[in-house]
């Protein structure tokens, strides 16, 4: 249940249909998960499903297409929409979660995946927070030490193109930000020495 929930938005697997699924899986015997000799069959009917997820057997019908098409369920009931165990168990209709057990090892190689560029994510909202402090404090003593210095438009037009928040923003996303604020903080802290040490205006992005 914790995989399918990190890796759902991967899968394309809307919160409809995940809950419609997890539903199923919290009305399959837990000792069908774990006995090595059952294979997992939700054997509830439709409408108990739709009604233990909130909406209609319509939606939950559609559901269980998105699942199968999606490859994580099979799904056989007999013609009038029975399910169960029939002919001393040689038949079984219901929702079968045979594909997704062979697909889990796939499963938790995702999530690993996404779990891990979340935490590398993080890191880079932090590094470009740093850094467009940093940036901000340069570009604050520069203006308050020469105000007419050549860089100072360029500088603030940087900073009124940043982002005011990084949601929704991906990996690589951050990285490029990253790479951009913390070079227009070395460049403004430049600029600034050139400007207390020399009495010419420096070129831009230029050490003195």
């Amino acid at each position: 249940i914790r995989i399918l929930t990190i890796v759902a938005p991967r899968l394309g697997l809307r919160s409809g249909a995940l809950r419609a699924l997890l539903t199923m899986i919290h009305m399959t015997r837990a000792s069908d998960w774990t006995s090595g000799e059952t294979v997992p069959v939700c054997y509830r009917q439709q409408i108990k499903v739709a009604a233990a997820s909130g909406v209609t057997t319509r939606t939950t019908r559609s559901h269980e297409a998105i699942l199968e098409a999606l490859g994580l369920i099979t799904k056989a009931v007999g013609a009038d929409g029975s399910r169960g165990k029939f002919g001393k168990g040689e038949v079984i209709h219901g929702i079968s979660f045979s594909p997704l057990i062979e697909r889990f090892p796939s499963l938790l190689a995702l999530a690993e995946g996404v779990e891990e560029e979340t935490r590398h994510t993080e890191i880079f909202r932090r590094r470009c927070s740093a850094a467009r402090r940093s940036f901000n404090k340069a570009l604050s003593v520069l203006i308050e030490a020469d105000p007419k210095n050549a860089t100072v438009p360029l500088f603030l037009a940087i900073k009124a193109d940043l982002p005011r928040r990084y949601e929704g923003m991906g990996l690589n996303e951050l990285q490029q930000l990253f790479e951009h604020v913390d070079n227009a903080a070395r460049s403004c802290w430049d600029a600034l020495t050139g400007s207390a040490e020399s009495t010419v205006t420096p070129e831009v992005f230029c050490r003195p």
